[in-house]
């Protein structure tokens, strides 16, 4: 085959269908055959920018891969940096996606384009961000090129929140040094970096924030806070993490319901004792006039039944 390429004999009959990438040129691409991928470059008429039936060029296969001699080659050759697939994927994002930084930093230095987000908004910082244990230098690296660090996917999420959301605590220390990072900044259903974090129980991630001045009382679109969401799932390291930093303890959602309601209609003890001991108003009520020891009551929870009458709880 070498011998046929070098020749470039009759190199677009190649591909079985117009449009269609030959089956040879793929397997070079997958395969990182450095050496017949430059025999193909030499050739006069050779589509360098030719996509497969979905949008995928030889940048953006190589890109994927993680073929960084590849993807030299084909810049050289002056490969569209930017060409997106069917998706509106570009090369830089997939080689993000997959934690490939030798090939991100050769497309950055050939001007690829930083903030180009696929069909859904989302850009090569939040995939990074989102895949963060496979190569937070995916994420250093886009942020040292002026990677939008508040870019949010089309329903308002951020890379920190997506980072946050999944635990990725060395991406959420990188993107909290980004002098312009908006901490506070909310997706659309109100939710919170902050939020997110403590409704997962990701304490480490918590702390990260809250030393970097989260609101700790910024609420949801239905009035429920970090801690709210922290006591309801029984997450009792973010619950007092949160009354270290001076949540609000009797803050109630929109239909009045409290942290400790919460924590008492789901069983979870250890929360009920923390809440208690930072005051939590163990008669307030919800919109129906039902107050913890009814919920707790109502679902069998016994020992937290016993605290709350040891607490002043009205019973009636």
């Amino acid at each position: 085959m070498l011998m046929l390429l070098k020749n470039c004999y009759n190199i677009q009959l190649m591909s079985i269908n117009v449009g269609m990438m030959a089956p040879t040129i793929t397997d070079c691409l997958l395969h990182n055959r450095i050496e017949v991928v430059r025999v193909l470059l030499q050739c006069d008429d050779v589509d360098i920018d030719l996509c497969d039936d979905n949008g995928c060029s030889s940048l953006y296969i190589a890109s994927q891969k993680g073929h960084v001699d590849v993807v030299k080659e084909l810049l050289q050759h002056s490969a569209d940096v930017n060409k997106c697939d069917n998706d509106d994927t570009s090369p830089l994002y997939i080689a993000s996606q997959k934690g490939h930084v030798d090939v991100v930093k050769e497309l950055l230095q050939h001007s690829a384009d930083v903030n180009k987000c696929k069909h859904n908004g989302a850009s090569p910082l939040s995939i990074a961000s989102y895949n963060g244990h496979v190569n937070v230098n995916v994420v250093k690296e886009l942020l040292q090129h002026a990677a939008d660090v508040n870019k949010c996917s089309f329903d308002g999420i951020s890379p920190l929140q997506i980072a946050c959301n999944n635990n990725m605590i060395e991406v959420v220390h990188v993107l909290l040094q980004c002098d312009n990072v908006e901490i506070d900044l909310c997706d659309d259903d109100g939710c919170s970096s902050l939020y997110q974090a403590s409704q997962e129980g990701h304490v480490n991630v918590v702390k990260q924030l809250l030393q970097h001045s989260a609101d700790v009382n910024k609420c949801d679109n239905n009035d429920v806070s970090p801690l709210y969401k922290a006591s309801q799932n029984g997450h009792v390291n973010v619950v007092k993490e949160l009354l270290q930093h001076s949540a609000d303890v009797n803050k109630c959602d929109n239909n009045d319901v409290s942290p400790l309601y919460k924590a008492s209609q789901n069983g979870h003890v250890n929360v009920v004792k923390e809440l208690l001991q930072h005051s939590a108003d163990v008669n307030k009520c919800d919109d129906k006039g039902q107050n913890p020891i009814h919920v707790a009551h109502k679902n069998g929870h016994l020992e937290i039944e016993s605290l709350l009458i040891i607490n002043s709880a009205n019973q009636h």
